[in-house]
Parts: structure tokens; C-alpha cells; sequence
């Protein structure tokens, strides 16, 4: 029996015949060549962004992923009961002979915030059974399509430029909704392009404003008549930047004579007040990456109410979908190969509301519900 319908076998001829362009086509037009964030199509580009703000983004959420415990239950006569021992639990606890199961974890979620996409090979005995898993690098993976199949396979470049061809079914495909593409996912990263370029270039400027000294002036106008010859202006210049170019030289004395009329050019660091601009674009980052600033380590107008609230509103919103979105993909392609009805997910990282756990339990002891050494219990934690 035929994977696709007709009509979507017929399309699906068309989109991927001998003719057609590569499937990973850069979303950006081409007059944005070589623009501020056209490395937002270029996988190898992205992974090298994960610093300043996008690395502090990554980690609050590859941290929270990899600290997710998983959760197996298994259906059997239609009830459902929890699994404590099982080989898959068995080939998470032992990955593989160099990393462990938070390593796997943090790897999956970094490359998917950082390029939409992350791959595990899995490695499987002569049965079928799953016995380790590598994590892939997402930048050197390349999706090889199939007419009838969707995927056929995948194809990894080694540092070598080696190339190595992979089998569909030994490779586990991690990736997040793209509208650009049915192969490959959309990142974060790639959605927050514009303002990581911006972040950068203004620190960039910042550096630069600062290593090539912000004072004194450095324009200078020659009143006409005074000095004619190129060649002792071109001399004066070279004088001038060995004199009063970099930081060191940023608070020197100058004496302008012989003509010389001395106008301000650079601009100080408050005049270019980076600074708010820095915290637009940092906020934008954080926000595209779905992480509070008081997760993000930001303390300006954060009390503990308010950081209790973020990390809940971080969990929820961000951090289970990730999960969800791993539990299902391992449910669909790893869990099969074990006989039993199983069922994967991660338990939930939501922290506790204490407060409204206090609110809950006055309102049992008030209602007879409670006990004195109960309530105390709750409201010390104890209970």
C-alpha cells in the first residue's frame, strides 16, 4: 500500500524530481545577500552565535531539558501502570561509552535552539534493540529525500569532509515547525537573526570605540595656504594616529598650531548611549527564546514573587514543549522496537507555587479540613 495519496504522490514528484533546486533553500531573498542576518539560512553560521545573550537563552533551557527525568508507563488490558526497569531506561542511564544521558539531552536542546534541528544515531543489535545513542552535529547533517518513502536516509560530513550515509531508520530527527521547509526545522536563532546582529555589531562598535581611543578630537581642518603639500599632510596624519590612536592615548594633551583648526569627530560612549539600545535588543533575544529575564539572570525589578512566577511561566510555556516535542519523536521512533505498548514523556519541571500552597491550605484549616500539625506541616514543608 502507497505511504502517500495520489494527488500528494503527484506533488510530492514535482517538489522532489530530478530537476528540482535543492531542498534546503535559504528563506531570503536574494537581494538580502550578504545583509545583516542572511547567516539565518546558514546552519554552520548559526551554531557559531551561541555566545552573549543567545548562549545565556540556550543554557536556561538546555539545563532544564537535560535535568528532565523521563517518565515510561506501558498499557497492558487497558490500564496504564508506571516502568521501572526497562532497556530503554537501561540505554538512557548508559548512552553510549563517552556521554552521559544529560549530556545527550543538553546536546538535543542546543542544537535545536540554535538551528531548529537535532539528530541521534542509534545504534542497534542484530534484533533491532536500540543499545546507544550519539547525538549529531545538526550543522553537518543533510536531509535525503525519498519519492516514496519522504525521507530516504540522511547524509553526515565529517571533519574530514568524509561523507557518511545513514539509513532512515537509524537516525532519530528532532526539529521544530518550519514553514520554509518540509525537511528541516526553524530555530529560535533563526527567528531572533536581526537582533543578534544588531546585539553584536553594537558591541562590536562599543569595543572598537574604546580600543581606538573615544578623546581626543581627531579631524582636523588646515587653513588654506598653510600647508599645500600632500606629502606633509600625509606625514602630519601618520604623526598624529601614532601620536593619539587607542585607549592609552584617549586622555593625551593635544596643541593644535601651525594652522591647524581641531574639530571633534568620535563620539563618547554616552553620546552613543549603547547602552539602551543593548537592552532592547537583549530583551528581544531572551523574548524570541521564550526565557524571562529573572531566569536569565537579570535582577532589575525582580523580587521573589515575581522570579517565582517567571521560572513557572519559563517552565510551562517553554521549557514542556521542548520536552513533549523529544518524548513524542522517541515514541515514535525508538519505543517500537520494544514489544511492550509503551509510552514516553518527561516529568513535569514545573517548581512549586508555595504561596498559593499556603493560600490552599489556610483555607482547609479554616474550613475544618486541617489539623493544627497538618497546617504547620504545609506551611513549613514538612508535611
Amino acid at each position: 500500500m502507497p505511504i502517500l495519496p495520489r494527488r500528494l504522490r503527484a506533488a510530492w514528484r514535482a517538489l522532489i524530481g530530478r530537476d528540482a533546486k535543492p531542498l534546503f533553500v535559504p528563506p531570503i531573498a536574494y537581494w538580502q545577500e550578504g545583509q545583516p542576518a542572511s547567516w539565518s539560512a546558514d546552519v554552520p553560521e548559526q551554531v557559531r552565535h551561541l555566545k552573549h545573550w543567545v548562549y545565556v537563552a540556550v543554557r536556561a533551557i538546555r539545563d532544564r531539558v537535560a535535568a528532565a527525568q523521563v517518565r515510561l508507563t506501558a498499557t497492558r488490558g487497558g490500564n496504564v501502570r508506571p516502568v521501572e526497569r526497562h532497556l530503554f531506561l537501561d540505554l538512557l542511564d548508559h548512552v553510549n561509552p563517552v556521554q552521559t544521558r544529560w549530556q545527550l539531552l543538553a546536546a538535543t536542546a542546543e542544537f535545536l535552539e540554535l538551528t531548529g534541528n537535532a539528530y541521534w544515531y542509534i545504534a542497534r543489535d542484530r534484533m533491532g534493540v536500540p543499545r546507544e545513542i550519539w547525538p549529531l552535529h545538526s550543522q553537518r547533517m543533510k536531509v535525503v529525500p525519498d519519492r516514496k518513502t519522504f525521507v530516504g536516509g540522511y547524509e553526515y560530513t565529517g571533519w574530514n569532509a568524509r561523507r557518511v550515509r545513514f539509513d532512515a531508520r537509524e537516525v532519530v530527527h528532532f526539529k521544530y515547525p518550519n514553514p520554509h521547509s518540509l525537511f528541516y526545522g526553524w530555530s529560535p536563532l533563526q527567528a531572533a537573526a536581526e537582533a543578534v546582529d544588531a546585539h553584536e555589531q553594537m558591541l562590536k562598535a562599543q569595543v572598537k570605540a574604546f580600543q581606538n581611543g573615544v578623546q581626543p578630537p581627531r579631524l582636523f581642518f588646515s587653513t588654506p595656504g598653510v600647508i599645500t603639500d600632500e606629502a606633509a599632510m600625509a606625514r602630519l596624519r601618520d604623526k598624529l594616529e601614532s601620536l593619539y590612536a587607542g585607549a592609552d592615548a584617549a586622555q593625551k594633551v593635544m596643541l593644535a598650531h601651525g594652522g591647524l583648526k581641531p574639530e571633534r569627530l568620535t563620539l563618547t560612549p554616552q553620546e552613543m548611549d549603547f547602552l539602551q539600545s543593548r537592552r532592547a535588543t537583549r530583551d528581544e533575544i531572551l523574548a524570541v527564546f521564550g526565557v524571562p529575564a529573572a531566569v536569565a539572570g537579570i535582577s532589575e525589578d525582580v523580587n521573589r514573587s515575581s522570579a517565582d512566577a517567571m521560572e513557572r511561566i519559563f517552565s510551562r510555556n517553554t521549557v514542556q514543549p521542548k520536552l513533549a516535542l523529544i518524548a513524542q519523536q522517541i515514541q515514535q521512533d525508538i519505543l517500537p522496537a520494544y514489544p511492550a505498548a509503551l509510552r514516553c514523556d518527561f516529568e513535569a519541571v514545573l517548581p512549586e507555587d508555595r504561596e498559593q500552597l499556603r493560600a490552599d491550605a489556610v483555607a482547609a484549616f479554616d474550613r475544618g479540613a486541617l489539623s493544627v500539625e497538618e497546617l504547620r506541616g504545609m506551611l513549613t514543608g514538612r508535611a
